[in-house]
Parts: structure tokens; C-alpha cells; sequence
């Protein structure tokens, strides 16, 4: 999911001149063709996460559109505050992307595992959370982040190339996706576990149990 969102990212930044990437010293590999091509589009604030999202907020507040990206755990938690009172209170067009979700991150320990960052984040006023799960939700959902007017955060995991969505199948935020039909349960899933629940109704299905998978 990462590299789809720096891919969607890379294309749009090319259209939209107003559009920012801004890192906390991190990304200097997937970021090289942004940053050498769009030098002007491109930040890094080092280990400073706190300053880099009220950096954006100030640049929102001129009209651009930054896209802060690092790990969520350093987002959610460390930079809280400020995402609280500079961002979204304010209701600034600020795109805090999150990279690590859930335990992703997992061979780093707890300081890099975003495991409460949906329910630190979702009590904040004017902000609204992505989870893609998918290369194709990943697609639409920095789309509709870049469309939309306001406080947005978009939380990624890890790069998984498999696809779950049929060619034909849309995405639409706030809205579940059913991705397998089922008539016994219903399982409910957001960002990349959905990958894994995916796996357990196959698994039932071998017993005779028919569970329907959403995405959330």
C-alpha cells in the first residue's frame, strides 16, 4: 500500500503544483523520484514530527496542499497536539499519512506499533480517517483525500501487491465493501488485516461455515 500511495502521490503532485510532501526523515529511498523531480513539492523535517504537521498546517493555511507522511505511531501519539489544535481545529486542508499500521512495524516494538491510533484519533473534531486495505482502495482513497477540503488522515500498512476487489468493483468511503458473500456471519475488517480475514472464511468454508467479509 505504501508504494501505491507514493505512486498515486508522484501523480498528482506532477498536476497540481500546490501539492506538498512533507517527511520526517524517513522515505528517502521511495521518495528519490519525487524528490528529484519535484524539489520544490518536497520536505524533509527530520525527526520532527510535531513540527512537520504545524508546518503544514501553515502551509495549508497558503493555499497548499501538504501531505505529511511517517510512521503513525509518531503521528497519532507524539504529534497529537498539534494535529489537535493546529490542524483540525482549526479545519485545515492538511493530509497526515500514516505508514505502519497496526503492528506492521512489529520487529521495532512498541514504540512503532500503531494499535490505538484510530481510537486516539477518531474523538478529534473535523477529522476524517481513511484505512485502505487494498491496492485499489489505497488508489481512490488519496484521490478522495486530495478532493476533499480539510483534516484528513490516511492509514497504510504494509505493501501488499493481491488484490481483493473485483475489476468492476468500486470503492466508496464510509461505505463497507463486501468482498465474500455469506449467509452464516459476517466478519468486519479494516486496513490490511482484511487480507487475513479473508484467509479465516476460507478456512471456515472448508468446515461449512459461509462467512461474508467486509471492508471497512
Amino acid at each position: 500500500m505504501r508504494n501505491t500511495y507514493l505512486k498515486e502521490l508522484y501523480a498528482i503532485a506532477r498536476t497540481d503544483r500546490n501539492v506538498l510532501s512533507l517527511v520526517s526523515d524517513n522515505g528517502m529511498i521511495v521518495y528519490d523520484d519525487f524528490r528529484r523531480d519535484m524539489p520544490e513539492q518536497y520536505f524533509n523535517f527530520g525527526i520532527s514530527e510535531g513540527h512537520m504537521v504545524t508546518a503544514a498546517a501553515g502551509m495549508a493555511s497558503c493555499g497548499k496542499i501538504p501531505f505529511a507522511y511517517t510512521i503513525g505511531s509518531f503521528l497519532a501519539y507524539r504529534s497529537y497536539e498539534f494535529l489537535r489544535l493546529d490542524v483540525c481545529l482549526q479545519k485545515l486542508n492538511v493530509k497526515i499519512v500514516g505508514i505502519g499500521a497496526g503492528v506492521t512495524y512489529g520487529y521495532l516494538g512498541p514504540t512503532h506499533h500503531s494499535t490505538e491510533d484510530i481510537a486516539v484519533l477518531r474523538c478529534i473534531p473535523n477529522l476524517t480517517l481513511l484505512s485502505p486495505a487494498t491496492p485499489k482502495e489505497t488508489r481512490q482513497l488519496v484521490h478522495f483525500a486530495y478532493e476533499m477540503e480539510g483534516p484528513v488522515y490516511i492509514r497504510l500498512g504494509n505493501n501488499l501487491p493481491t488484490e481483493l476487489y473485483l475489476p468492476n468493483q468500486d470503492v466508496i468511503p464510509g461505505k463497507l465493501s463486501i468482498l465474500r458473500e455469506g449467509k452464516d456471519m459476517a466478519i468486519l475488517a479494516t486496513g490490511e488485516i482484511l487480507y487475513e480475514a479473508m484467509e479465516a472464511a476460507e478456512m471456515l468454508a472448508q468446515r461449512g461455515i459461509e462467512a461474508a467479509v467486509y471492508s471497512a
